[in-house]
């Protein structure tokens, strides 16, 4: 699973936000305040991974937190990014 599109991730006033670029902007008006978690799970399916399992393991890699826990973050944090539109499978 990985992001359909490019998306510029940049500090703007103390927060992380993700701009898209490309097709994606044409459909897609705004940007994306992204938490810390947010940031590390945003730059994984950036690249591509193969499941929600390789998410809550980069979680698990940058935080002192368990893998059920991860895990249930990056579940929501993909529905939240499939119900806008911009997860490919």
């Amino acid at each position: 699973m990985k992001l359909k599109d490019t998306f510029i991730i940049r500090k703007m006033g103390g927060k992380c936000v993700a701009v898209p670029t490309g097709r994606i902007s044409l459909t897609f008006k705004g940007m994306i305040t992204l938490s810390p978690t947010a940031e590390v799970l945003f730059n994984v399916l950036k690249k591509g991974c193969d499941g929600i399992d390789d998410l809550a393991n980069a979680l698990c890699a940058e935080y002192d937190v368990t893998m059920e826990k991860a895990r249930a973050d990056s579940e929501e944090f993909v529905e939240k990014l499939r119900s806008a539109g911009l997860i490919e499978d």
